[in-house]
């Protein structure tokens, strides 16, 4: 019916690619606005088939060709991409050497300075003890040097006057 009320016009040959493409849209934009009794008479095409058939469509076939030519070019891609290997990389090896040195060099300073610091602690520490011993020595020299309980007062302040004097002549020699 609608065929009818449409001018039947041939259409243009197609000169380039892009024009038989359109060809081909025109062409099937044409058979599904025309529902006339020519979509009857081919037994396989059914309705739905028309109406759902977009400008789009690609053959299935091609399709899944170029599936399997993409499939086909990426694993060739992916075959030919190189694994690294560090162990048999020059590169690497000389940067694992590297780092074996620094950690090696790091180590052997860590426990330098670690030897260090203990003997320096252990010159602090023994120097501590003399000042102490030195200290008890000056302590003990001065408790000798004090008058005895049994001594009488008398006693006492005559030993004090010639400490006294004593200090006296050490100064006088000393200047």
């Amino acid at each position: 019916l609608l065929s009818t009320t449409y001018r039947q016009t041939p259409m243009p040959a197609a000169e380039t690619t892009e024009s038989k493409h359109c060809l081909k849209f025109c062409e099937k934009k044409k058979d599904v606005l025309s529902w006339g009794a020519d979509d009857y008479s081919d037994p396989g095409r059914q309705w739905g088939e028309i109406l759902t058939e977009s400008p789009t469509t690609v053959d299935p076939v091609w399709l899944e060709r170029v599936k399997l030519n993409q499939l086909i070019f990426t694993l060739d891609q992916a075959s030919k991409v190189k694994i690294h290997e560090p162990s048999k990389c020059k590169g690497c090896r000389k940067a694992n050497r590297d780092l074996e040195e620094a950690e090696m060099s790091n180590a052997f300073f860590t426990t330098r300075r670690q030897k260090l610091t203990q003997q320096l602690t252990e010159q602090k520490l023994e120097g501590h003890m003399l000042s102490l011993i030195d200290t008890v020595g000056t302590v003990g020299e001065f408790v000798r040097q004090l008058p005895k309980q049994t001594l009488t007062g008398d006693e006492i302040w005559t030993q004090i006057r010639a400490r006294i004097s004593e200090l006296e002549k050490s100064k006088n020699v000393s200047q």
